[in-house]
């Protein structure tokens, strides 16, 4: 099944259906994130790829939260996604 064949087959779906497919997706992004956050325990040492962030500022994980990582460097502390996290 190719990916235009999901999207008529939830097109056409019931409301059931529908709820039972948000159900599946839903779960599978929690995982997805929860496998991203335990990348990273308290003490180590990260980057920020982000485009306002100077990638060579160095931070440290203080906190992994559910969804986010707290990190700490020389001008305060920020929630991140892990997915914008590098280890150094």
């Amino acid at each position: 099944m190719n990916l235009e064949q999901v999207k008529d087959f939830i097109k056409n779906s019931d409301r059931e259906t529908l709820k039972e497919i948000a159900h599946v997706f839903n779960q599978s992004i929690n995982s997805k994130i929860q496998e991203e956050v335990n990348q990273f325990k308290n003490g180590d040492n990260v980057t920020i790829v982000h485009r306002t962030i100077d990638p060579d500022r160095i931070f440290e994980v203080i906190r992994v939260n559910k969804k986010t990582v707290t990190v700490k460097g020389t001008t305060g502390q920020f929630k991140v996604s892990p997915k914008l996290l590098i280890k150094k």
